[in-house]
Protein backbone atom coordinates (compact mmCIF):
# COMPACT_ATOMS: atom_id res chain seq x y z
CA UNK A 1 0.00 0.00 0.00
CA UNK A 2 1.45 3.57 -0.59
CA UNK A 3 0.05 6.71 1.04
CA UNK A 4 0.35 9.75 -1.00
CA UNK A 5 0.63 12.54 1.83
CA UNK A 6 1.75 15.62 2.14
CA UNK A 7 5.36 16.76 3.60
CA UNK A 8 4.00 18.01 7.02
CA UNK A 9 6.54 17.47 9.69
CA UNK A 10 4.77 15.30 11.59
CA UNK A 11 4.42 12.59 8.57
CA UNK A 12 7.79 11.76 9.14
CA UNK A 13 7.77 11.74 12.71
CA UNK A 14 10.24 8.84 15.26
CA UNK A 15 7.00 8.65 16.92
CA UNK A 16 5.73 6.19 13.84
CA UNK A 17 9.16 5.22 12.46
CA UNK A 18 9.53 1.73 13.99
CA UNK A 19 5.73 1.46 12.96
CA UNK A 20 6.61 2.24 9.67
CA UNK A 21 9.90 0.18 9.17
CA UNK A 22 8.27 -3.00 10.65
CA UNK A 23 5.50 -2.41 7.57
CA UNK A 24 7.74 -1.20 4.94
CA UNK A 25 7.17 -4.30 2.45
CA UNK A 26 3.77 -4.14 2.38
CA UNK A 27 3.59 -0.22 3.32
CA UNK A 28 5.09 2.93 1.68
CA UNK A 29 4.45 6.64 2.41
CA UNK A 30 5.05 9.00 -0.81
CA UNK A 31 5.30 12.48 -0.07
CA UNK A 32 3.96 15.49 -2.23
CA UNK A 33 6.19 17.92 -3.28
CA UNK A 34 6.75 21.14 -1.17
CA UNK A 35 4.41 23.88 -1.44
CA UNK A 36 2.15 22.09 -3.90
CA UNK A 37 -1.28 22.30 -2.74
CA UNK A 38 -2.86 22.47 -5.93
CA UNK A 39 -1.23 19.01 -6.19
CA UNK A 40 -3.05 18.04 -2.94
CA UNK A 41 -6.91 17.01 -3.93
CA UNK A 42 -8.24 17.72 -0.27
CA UNK A 43 -7.70 21.13 -0.91
CA UNK A 44 -9.98 22.19 -3.66
CA UNK A 45 -12.62 19.59 -1.32
CA UNK A 46 -12.16 21.53 2.11
CA UNK A 47 -12.45 25.33 0.22
CA UNK A 48 -16.00 23.90 -1.38
CA UNK A 49 -16.96 22.70 2.15
CA UNK A 50 -15.67 26.11 3.56
CA UNK A 51 -17.86 28.15 1.14
CA UNK A 52 -21.04 26.33 1.08
CA UNK A 53 -21.20 25.24 4.87
CA UNK A 54 -18.83 27.82 6.92
CA UNK A 55 -18.31 30.87 5.24
CA UNK A 56 -20.22 33.71 6.86
CA UNK A 57 -22.29 31.35 9.70
CA UNK A 58 -22.10 31.88 13.01
CA UNK A 59 -21.84 28.57 14.69
CA UNK A 60 -22.26 28.42 18.27
CA UNK A 61 -20.04 25.21 19.16
CA UNK A 62 -18.12 22.59 17.37
CA UNK A 63 -21.23 20.39 17.57
CA UNK A 64 -23.07 23.23 15.35
CA UNK A 65 -19.97 23.34 12.94
CA UNK A 66 -19.85 19.10 12.79
CA UNK A 67 -23.92 18.72 11.79
CA UNK A 68 -23.01 21.93 9.16
CA UNK A 69 -20.28 19.99 7.44
CA UNK A 70 -21.98 16.33 7.83
CA UNK A 71 -25.18 17.72 6.34
CA UNK A 72 -23.08 18.52 3.27
CA UNK A 73 -21.55 15.72 3.62
CA UNK A 74 -24.84 13.31 3.10
CA UNK A 75 -25.33 15.41 0.30
CA UNK A 76 -22.76 14.51 -1.52
CA UNK A 77 -22.77 10.45 -0.97
CA UNK A 78 -25.79 10.38 -3.25
CA UNK A 79 -23.39 12.05 -6.16
CA UNK A 80 -22.79 15.72 -7.18
CA UNK A 81 -21.47 17.19 -9.83
CA UNK A 82 -19.58 19.58 -8.61
CA UNK A 83 -17.81 16.91 -6.36
CA UNK A 84 -17.63 14.85 -9.58
CA UNK A 85 -15.77 17.27 -11.38
CA UNK A 86 -13.61 18.39 -8.38
CA UNK A 87 -12.46 14.92 -8.17
CA UNK A 88 -12.08 14.38 -12.37
CA UNK A 89 -14.17 11.72 -12.08
CA UNK A 90 -16.15 11.48 -15.77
Amino acid sequence: MVVITDNAKYHHARLHQDWRAERSERFALDYLPAYSPDLNPIRARLKLVRRLRLHNRYLASLDDMVVAVEGLFQQWRHGNETLRRLCAIT
